[in-house]
């Protein structure tokens, strides 16, 4: 099965959602699967492309304004030829552009897209 996954942080950023999706990834494709992460380039130190346990990290530009967003969206059959097209994508995340590009790609693939959202993700009466 070809997985993708969908992180608005991952490694070698570490110590929230990335960490598990790392430790997932590479059990995945430990079993035989293929799985792709994309990610935002953050730091831009780090390559836009490399394998790391098995693992096929993409890095895009970080999206901060609305009109990097726009240039983002703009870029989607750029995303898409990057990554294999996967059979499910699960996105990490609600609130960074991301998760909308995600959506996006699902749509253009037409595969299930699966989404997680926790920790500050999740409104509360002081963050409405």
């Amino acid at each position: 099965m070809n997985i993708l996954f969908v992180c608005s942080v991952y490694y070698p950023v570490t110590g929230g959602a990335q960490d598990p999706i790392d430790q997932l990834g590479a059990e995945l494709v430990a079993r035989g699967h293929r799985v792709d992460v994309l990610t935002r380039h953050v730091p831009d130190t780090t390559p836009k492309e490399e394998v790391r346990n098995g693992v096929h990290i993409h890095r895009i530009p970080n999206a901060v304004l609305p009109s990097d967003f726009r240039a983002l969206t703009a870029r989607l059959r750029e995303f898409a030829r990057a990554v294999r097209k996967p059979d499910v994508i699960h996105v990490v995340g609600l609130r960074r552009p991301l998760p909308m590009i995600a959506e996006l790609l699902g749509c253009w693939w037409q595969v299930p897209v699966i989404q997680t959202v926790g920790g500050y993700d999740i409104p509360d009466v002081v963050d409405p």
